[in-house]
């Protein structure tokens, strides 16, 4: 993987890089996921980043904090992800900001995968 590059489909532009020295793949998410079926473009995304988290052992980070809009049809994509990431026994975290409304609402209701032992961990920032 190289060490920084952008994905872009129509708003929405993912922007990964690879920190070697915190053994973290961080994916910055900006702009808007307004798709109809954002599962096509992100699934094979997601597979790729999740080969190469694995391979490498590393921490699977997710900033949402700049990201304006996500629809809901954003959600179900990045769900089953965090779930294959879990069966994975890979770490993730995933930051969002919780000054943001709509971001508050969506990225609260995933604390449900934060219980017990779980290698899953949701940071709320202020900004």
């Amino acid at each position: 993987m190289d060490t920084d590059y952008c994905i872009q489909q129509g708003a929405l532009t993912i922007t990964a890089s690879l920190d070697a020295e915190a053994g973290q793949l961080n994916l910055r998410w900006t702009g808007k996921s307004i798709e109809r079926d954002p599962a096509k473009f992100l699934q094979p995304l997601f597979e790729q980043w999740t080969a190469e988290a694995e391979k490498g052992n590393l921490v699977f980070s997710m900033d949402f904090s700049q990201l304006e809009y996500m629809n809901s049809s954003s959600v179900t994509p990045i769900i089953f992800l965090i779930q294959d990431l879990k069966r994975r026994n890979l770490r993730q975290v995933i930051r969002y900001d919780g000054t943001i409304k709509w971001q508050q609402l969506s990225f609260s209701a995933l604390r449900v995968f934060t219980g017990g032992q779980s290698r899953f961990q949701l940071l709320e920032t202020g900004g």
